[in-house]
């Protein structure tokens, strides 16, 4: 079972226009605090993905990096960092603080207080020249988001993905790469991106977790100092969920100079299912491609020695199912061909009674695992929560053990097929 001390977030009241979650754990050395802001994907997204590489370069009290890395050096190593993420119909802002636990330390009363100093500052007050952001670090930023989004299609699996979901949700939010597209990018204006972040520092919804030997009082009035000086009044209403393309079996290949192709198979998840249909499809896609047990990793991988790789995942915030394999290019059909034969034996209900207990087994041993974690546990619990579903995980494994094979057939017919992308390797 999972440990119950580590488990169940607690919700704190604070500022208006931020939910704050608190996990109190002895079990941890550290105190681990994240800040997410929910964006939104239905608008230009590369104002918001520049922010996390143009502001941690400096603020108004530590001007430069260097500055930032030295104050942050010198509260016992603690570590932040700030990135951009994609969830739903969302592009999230996340910065992270982990820190050591003050307890522990002879004279570290006060170290969480300035180490949550350090993040408000990164977050609300960027070193300004003229009314926005210093023009040569912003070109400079600006190069270097080019460069990364640029650079994707250097690692083949990651880019095939990426086309993918342009292919598949093309012209829908969810279609963006969540850094955006690099000549967009290069476009930008240090003005204008000063503006929309001073709007999105405002009105952004925002949610606050701390988790560790934090005594819980102490956590409110920390998480009640974030956005000092911010005068804050939160945009209503989520992203609307939009209509997904379809595309129904079509493939889209892409050629490139390369020995192992890559096939990926996109499919929908319908979202709006009952609580036994939802989490019977985590076991789907388990049995599906989750691990060396999987019908993939065995009639694709092992029995017909087809793929270098063959997995599956489920994005139960988006209802969106992918099925990625490395293979040579003469095999592409056939490949096709087992990937379809494997979802209509779970959909016939042909699941081994190994097959169903290995599923059973790895997603409950995930959920321990992720107790282990703080920064996974906040990112399970925000994930679940933006799925708008059960975020306990004892609640969440007690879900999971009460699925049945027959459950898992049920769920088989919330899976329909969207786009496939094949990128075709030419060398060889």
């Amino acid at each position: 079972m999972l440990n119950k001390e580590t488990c169940s977030f607690e919700t704190l009241e604070g500022r208006a226009a931020c939910e704050i979650y608190y996990l109190h754990s002895r079990k941890f050395k550290t105190v681990t605090v994240k800040a997410f802001l929910l964006g939104r994907l239905d608008r230009d997204v590369e104002e918001e993905a520049i922010l996390p590489f143009i502001l941690k370069r400096g603020t108004g009290t530590y001007p430069s990096l260097a500055l930032i890395s030295r104050k942050l050096e010198s509260l016992y190593g603690t570590k932040l960092s700030l990135d951009t993420l994609k969830l739903g119909e969302r592009q999230i802002f996340v910065t992270v603080l982990d820190m050591v636990n003050e307890r522990l330390l002879p004279s570290g009363e006060g170290l969480l207080k300035d180490g949550i100093g350090v993040l408000n500052d990164v977050l609300t007050n960027p070193r300004v020249d003229k009314g926005s952001f210093p023009e040569e670090k912003f070109a400079g930023e600006k190069r270097n988001l080019v460069r990364l989004i640029r650079s994707q299609i250097n690692d083949k699996g990651v880019y095939a993905n990426i086309r993918l979901v342009e292919e598949m949700f093309k012209g829908e939010p969810f279609g963006k790469f969540q850094w955006g597209d690099a000549d967009r990018v290069a476009r930008l204006d240090s003005a204008r991106t000063w503006s929309f972040y001073r709007n999105f520092i405002a009105s952004a919804p925002a949610v606050f977790y701390v988790v560790g030997d934090v005594d819980r009082k102490k956590a409110r009035e920390m998480a009640t100092t974030l956005f000092d000086g911010i005068n804050r009044c939160v945009a209503p209403g989520a992203p609307p969920e939009t209509t997904r393309s379809g595309g129904k079996g079509e493939v889209i290949e892409e050629e490139q100079p390369l020995e192992q192709s890559k096939l990926v198979m996109g499919f929908n998840v319908e979202r709006n299912c009952t609580d036994e249909d939802y989490f019977a499809l985590f076991f789907y896609n388990s049995i599906l491609g989750g691990g060396s047990y999987s019908k993939l990793f065995k009639n694709v991988r092992e029995k017909e020695s087809l793929a270098y790789y063959a997995h599956s995942a489920y994005d139960k915030v988006k209802g969106f199912l992918r099925i990625g394999a490395g293979i040579h290019r003469d095999n592409r059909d056939r490949v096709l061909e087992i990937v379809a034969e494997q979802m209509d034996d779970i959909a016939k209900g042909r699941i081994t009674a190994e097959e169903f207990s290995n599923a059973r087994k790895a997603l409950l041993s995930g959920l321990r695992g992720v107790q282990d974690s703080p920064s996974q546990l906040i990112d399970y619990h925000l994930v679940t929560s933006l799925s708008g579903r059960e975020t306990g995980l004892d609640r969440i494994m007690n879900k999971l053990e009460k699925v049945k094979p027959e459950h898992v057939v049920a769920a088989a017919r919330l899976v329909s097929p969207g786009k496939t992308f094949f990128l075709k390797g030419t060398a060889g």
